[in-house]
C-alpha cells in the first residue's frame, strides 16, 4: 500500500473518530434541547460534512495520490472535525497554549473555505486547466499566509465570536488597521479569488 494511501486513510480515521466522539458528547450534553435548525446545523458541520469529505478524499487519494482534489477535500474535513466550544468561557490570562488555540481558531475558517474554492480549479485532473491558472493557487496561499500573520501580530486575540479579547504580547498591529487598510486589501484579494474560480465552478457543474 502506498504511503499516501496510508496517510489518507489515517486522516480519514481521525475525522471519523472525532465526529463520533463529538456526536456522543453532544447527545450526552445539557438537558436543554436545541431547535431543529440548530441540530441540523451542528450535525451538518460537525459530523456529516467531515465524514463525507474525509471518506471521499481518502477514496480519491487511494486511487490517484497526486490528484490535489483529494487533499483539498481532506483539509476542511480535518478542520471541521476538531472539537468546538473550548473558548466559550472568557479567559483572564493568555498562556502560550491559549495563544496558539486563539490564533488557530481565528484563521481556521480560511483552511476550511479556501480548499473548497480551489477544487473547481483542479477538477478533475488535480491540476489547473492550463499553466496560466497557477496564479490562483499562489494568490490563495499568499492570502492565507498574510491572514495568519495579521492574526499573530494583532494587538488583541480572542475567539471568532469576539465575545472577549486579551492583549497580545507580541502584537503591534492596531485593530483599526486590521479592520481598515489590511481588511480592504485582503477583501479585494478574496473577491479576486472568488471571481477567478466562479467560471471554473460553472465548468465543473456543466461537464
Amino acid at each position: 500500500m502506498k504511503r499516501e494511501t496510508v496517510i489518507a486513510w489515517a486522516l480519514c480515521l481521525v475525522c471519523l473518530v472525532s465526529a463520533g466522539v463529538q456526536l456522543v458528547m453532544w447527545l450526552q450534553g445539557p438537558d436543554a434541547r436545541p431547535t431543529l435548525a440548530e441540530a441540523v446545523s451542528w450535525l451538518g458541520w460537525q459530523v456529516i460534512i467531515p465524514v463525507v469529505f474525509s471518506v471521499t478524499a481518502a477514496l480519491i487519494i487511494a486511487r490517484q495520490p497526486r490528484n490535489r482534489v483529494g487533499w483539498l477535500l481532506m483539509m476542511p474535513a480535518l478542520i471541521m472535525s476538531l472539537p468546538q466550544g473550548q473558548l466559550a468561557a472568557p479567559r483572564t490570562e493568555l498562556t502560550p497554549s491559549l495563544w496558539l488555540l486563539l490564533w488557530f481558531e481565528s484563521w481556521s475558517w480560511v483552511a476550511m473555505l479556501f480548499p473548497v474554492f480551489l477544487i473547481p480549479l483542479h477538477f478533475p485532473t488535480g491540476r489547473p486547466p492550463t499553466p496560466k491558472w497557477r496564479w490562483v493557487n499562489w494568490l490563495a496561499v499568499a492570502m492565507w499566509v498574510v491572514f495568519m500573520a495579521l492574526i499573530a501580530f494583532g494587538e488583541t486575540l480572542g475567539p471568532t465570536n469576539e465575545s472577549w479579547t486579551l492583549a497580545n504580547p507580541i502584537g503591534f498591529i492596531a485593530e483599526e488597521q486590521l479592520n481598515g487598510p489590511f481588511l480592504v486589501v485582503w477583501g479585494i484579494g478574496l473577491v479576486t479569488l472568488l471571481a477567478s474560480t466562479t467560471p471554473l465552478l460553472a465548468r465543473v457543474w456543466l461537464s
